[in-house]
């Protein structure tokens, strides 16, 4: 992630409120793949040698790859998978996340970087579950922060406490926004979040708009923000959006769900 020098510390961030690092059962996992990989390697080399000795002893030199191939190309992958783990272990193990009252801080390897609430416009959160043979089912979450110089921070549930730290940034800068934008919608402006924008008329989709006095209710369900409004003919209708597409995805339901009932 490049480093602006305009965030690093110039102020006081406050209170200090948590931190986060790279998750223990991560870290013993990425060693326990990289000795078991580099030591199997070790294990199918020797393995390889040694048949390839005893296909040259028995049968001459036309059978020793025959014979030794399938360890060389076995020790390969078990390298491999060992040489990643330790690399993605060397990557990640100097992760540190800590919130004040004023901010956050960033490191992995350099100097921390500061991001301060007051600078973050867009929070998104997204989450997804798989099924992994013999791990069995297991899951992605994930933060993105973007700020008012339109840099980037991600972070996933390689941290620990990620719902943790997700809820104090929801809870340090969601005020501050749903302010901003109610100043904004009471001085006319469009609100846009992603796909959807709030006017005073209604909501935007696309081509489609949708009058606040038709609207008759909205939920966040499933990895899903939808909207119900009145399509005539006593029918109901639903614009349903991923709500990894929306930022502010809470705020903005808010929004509709007031404005639906007192536009």
């Amino acid at each position: 992630m490049p480093v602006d020098p305009s965030t690093r510390p110039t102020a006081s961030l406050g209170k200090f409120l948590s931190e986060h690092g790279l998750r223990r059962e991560l870290r013993l996992l990425y060693q326990i793949l990289g000795a078991v990989g580099l030591g199997g390697a070790l294990v199918m080399v020797t393995i390889g040698v040694w048949r390839g000795y005893v296909a040259y002893q028995d049968y001459g030199p036309a059978l020793v790859l025959r014979w030794s191939m399938p360890f060389w190309i076995a020790a390969a992958a078990l390298a491999l998978i060992g040489i990643g783990s330790l690399f993605t272990l060397w990557q990640r193990h100097g992760i540190k996340v800590r919130t004040f009252a004023n901010g956050m801080t960033y490191q992995r390897k350099q100097k921390p970087v500061v991001f301060f609430w007051r600078h973050v416009r867009t929070i998104r959160t997204y989450a997804s579950r798989y099924f992994l043979p013999l791990l069995g089912t297991s899951g992605r979450s994930e933060l993105l922060l973007t700020m008012a110089n339109r840099q980037t921070l991600r972070l996933t549930n390689v941290v620990t406490g990620l719902d943790q730290l997700v809820e104090t940034v929801k809870e340090r800068v969601y005020p501050r926004l749903m302010s901003d934008y109610v100043k904004a919608f009471r001085m006319g402006q469009p609100i846009a979040f992603g796909p959807l924008t709030l006017t005073l008329d209604g909501i935007r989709y696309g081509k489609r708009s949708f009058a606040w006095d038709k609207v008759g209710g909205t939920e966040i369900k499933r990895g899903r923000l939808s909207v119900l409004w009145d399509s005539g003919d006593e029918r109901v209708s639903r614009l349903s959006v991923p709500t990894r597409r929306i930022p502010n995805v809470e705020i903005c339901f808010q929004l509709i769900r007031r404005l639906g009932l007192h536009p």
